[in-house]
């Protein structure tokens, strides 16, 4: 990745960070993160920068369909399609106060479904009807 950002020139603009302990506090610095992933079979991306209060534009693609709707902390593309991509971030800088609503429907949707308590309870389901209880 580094030998392709300086063959295109861009390296004043792209950061690699390296190991990080702070991420929660990088993301909660970002103002939108873009997962434009061809395949996700869970996207645990998307779902921390949603906590940190961060909105996302994703691909529409595996696990991350199941995350979040459209409008609720975040907007889906159509995977390898650059102008879809292009007009979802667009639509956050077009609608400043709706990028704003969904800074706080990014973090409501993650507490709603994504609790450490909510997952302990369906995994604790899951070895129940294991056990046949």
């Amino acid at each position: 990745m580094q030998k392709k950002v300086e063959k295109l020139g861009i390296n004043e603009n792209i950061y690699f960070l390296g190991y990080r302990t702070d991420i929660p506090e990088i993301m909660s610095l970002c103002d939108l993160i873009v997962v434009p992933s061809l395949r996700e079979p869970f996207g645990r991306v998307v779902i921390e920068a949603m906590a940190c209060g961060t909105p996302v534009v994703a691909s529409r693609v595996g696990g991350i369909v199941e995350i979040f709707k459209d409008g609720e902390g975040g907007l889906f593309c159509q995977a390898n399609d650059v102008d879809d991509l292009t007009e979802k971030v667009k639509i956050f800088f077009d609608n400043p106060v709706w990028w704003e609503e969904q800074k706080s429907k990014a973090v409501a949707t993650v507490k709603r479904n994504f609790t450490q308590d909510k997952h302990t309870k369906i995994i604790e389901s899951h070895i129940l009807k294991l056990l046949g209880e």
